[in-house]
């Protein structure tokens, strides 16, 4: 196992991902701003239209104010890592695939071999009936109609 220690967290990067986390609730509030200023112009009232355009700007407000103090909170981070030391990550490698622990290696062993065979299955291969030896059910006759088989 091994430690890592973070030093430091990307200023951008933290803005980036808060961004991409505030993607969803950010559209929710704009679809909800056009649809109340869908219904202002439609109804004619103005108290409507003075809450909808404001669910229009919030979202980008929103991602510019929680990315600055998300971007303020990195380069906080940073400052005191170097100073108090970071957080500690333990990492373990896998390398080796252990096929002996079942499918894909997950860390299941496999099951004890089922002795179930019963005498009568067509599937068994020393049965009276082999399944070479079934044959199916006839097919029933189709009716011919005008619709089939005519060249007029």
């Amino acid at each position: 196992m091994k430690k890592l220690e973070i030093k430091g967290i990307g200023t951008v990067s933290a803005f980036k991902a808060t961004a991409y986390m505030m993607i969803i609730p950010s559209a929710l509030l704009f679809l909800l701003g056009i649809i109340l200023t869908m219904i202002a112009v439609v109804a004619q009232e103005p108290t409507l239209l003075a809450l909808g355009i404001p669910y229009i700007l919030m979202p980008v407000f929103l991602i510019g104010i929680y990315g600055a103090i998300s971007m303020l909170v990195a380069l906080l981070y940073g400052v005191l890592a170097k100073k108090f030391g970071g957080l500690e990550l333990i990492v373990q490698e896998k390398t080796e695939l252990d096929l002996t622990k079942g499918p894909a290696g997950n860390g299941y062993a496999p099951g004890p071999q089922s002795n179930f065979n019963p005498s009568n299955s067509p599937f068994n291969s020393g049965s009276s009936s082999p399944q070479s030896n079934v044959t199916p059910p006839p097919l029933p006759n189709l009716p011919s109609g005008p619709d089939q088989n005519s060249n007029t």
